[in-house]
């Protein structure tokens, strides 16, 4: 009897050991699928990344190059995403960027496939990493897996902008009465003021609309205009009286118009000052009302502009390529000669002459040339329009510009 007890517990004990590994063998394939699980969590947390990262690169083609061609900026588009994704890793490696086949709107590669549609600024980035090696997953005969992420950028419109200058810039219009060689574009010599009743406006759409009147359409293409003439396309580069001096000069909505307008609840001199010459951070939103200065602020302007253009003094304006030259800034578009401008209807010069407040139905970029002329009465802060600005979302009314950048998917 006692033999059969000892017999019994001795089974019991190797039976309780046999639960025993049996329970080890599956807490650590557990633990082991847990670590391969971990890995391939990071690996797709990495490759989700690369493709927001890169995405977000090829749509900023669409918001900071819109005078390309469609052709060219599709080409830049997949060009950035790819570039962008081969210098981020997944699980050790680099991206293999490495072309396989490629059409006008899509690039495959080894490991990134990128798709654009211009029509809707929008490109998809896919960034696929096969065949990594797995550590314990494989003494189960899975010995390689792979990951997959994607993303979609896009260039969205916006109705809000960021470091804006505090002068406004009248969108051009065509004057009836004083376009005296029927150009439809200012010359020196004529003296043009907005007149609803006979002039015609109609704000750049962003392609070519009949009746398109305003900065950046081709309505101006075919009339050269200086001596020798200077032919300007979508008024790349066309010189702007961006302030005159005295508000009776030249190009003005109207007679005793002040240009100088208040960002935020700043006012006078010195804070008019130090907007012109700092990034003001505060959102200026289209179709929002902006008091205007009741100053013409002659003195702060003539000082703003000519402290800006001391940081950048050699950079000028070249017609012929086009561009900016001489500039000490590698890249010529940060130089803080690169000013952001409010555009208003003019319109509501109307309005503003009553209520002194104005509302900006674009954001444009100019080229800050400095103070031309002589004496307060014909000098005058001289521009060259650019394009239009990036904008920061905000804002109770859109148009097709400015653009901001956002992942949609």
């Amino acid at each position: 009897m006692r033999r059969h007890l000892r017999n019994l517990r001795s089974d019991e004990r190797g039976s309780a050991l046999a639960m025993v590994a049996v329970s080890l063998v599956a807490v650590m394939s557990m633990m082991a699928l847990a670590v391969d699980l971990a890995m391939l969590y990071t690996a797709h947390a990495e490759a989700q990344r690369t493709a927001d990262s890169a995405a977000l690169a090829g749509a900023q083609v669409y918001r900071d190059e819109p005078t390309m061609t469609e052709l060219q900026q599709v080409a830049l588009v997949k060009h950035m995403a790819k570039e962008f994704a081969a210098k981020n890793y997944v699980r050790g490696p680099a991206i293999d960027t490495t072309l396989i086949h490629a059409t006008t709107y899509r690039d495959t590669t080894k490991e990134v496939i990128v798709e654009t549609n211009p029509a809707a600024r929008t490109v998809r980035v896919t960034i696929r990493r096969q065949g990594m090696g797995l550590w314990f997953a494989n003494l189960l005969g899975i010995g390689r897996a792979g990951v997959q992420a994607s993303a979609v950028a896009q260039a969205s419109q916006a109705g809000g902008a960021r470091c804006v200058i505090p002068l406004a810039l009248p969108d051009l219009w065509v004057d009836a009465q004083s376009d005296a060689n029927h150009n439809k574009t200012w010359d020196e010599g004529e003296d043009w003021e907005y007149d609803p009743a006979t002039d015609s406006y109609q704000a750049f759409s962003g392609s070519d609309r009949p009746g398109d009147t305003g900065y950046g359409s081709d309505i101006r293409d075919p009339y050269p205009v200086g001596n020798p003439p200077v032919q300007y396309t979508r008024d790349l580069g066309r010189l702007i009286h961006l302030k005159p001096q005295n508000p009776q000069q030249e190009v003005v909505p109207g007679p005793g118009w002040f240009f100088p307008w208040r960002i935020g609840s700043s006012h006078g001199a010195s804070d008019y000052r130090n907007n012109f010459m700092n990034c003001n951070p505060a959102e200026t939103h289209l179709g929002t009302t902006y008091d205007l200065e009741m100053g013409n602020m002659v003195g702060p302007t003539q000082q703003a502009v000519e402290d800006l253009v001391a940081l950048d003094p050699d950079a000028r304006w070249d017609q012929a390529t086009k561009t900016v030259v001489n500039s000490k800034y590698p890249d010529w578009k940060s130089s803080p000669r690169v000013v952001k401008v409010a555009v208003f209807d003019p319109h509501e010069f109307q309005r503003a002459m009553s209520s002194h407040t104005i509302k900006f139905n674009n954001f444009a970029l100019l080229w800050l040339e400095g103070m031309k002329g002589s004496g307060n009465k014909n000098s005058y802060v001289a521009a060259r329009f650019l394009y239009y600005a990036t904008g920061s979302g905000g804002g109770p009314e859109t148009g097709p510009f400015p653009l901001y950048l956002r992942l949609i998917k």
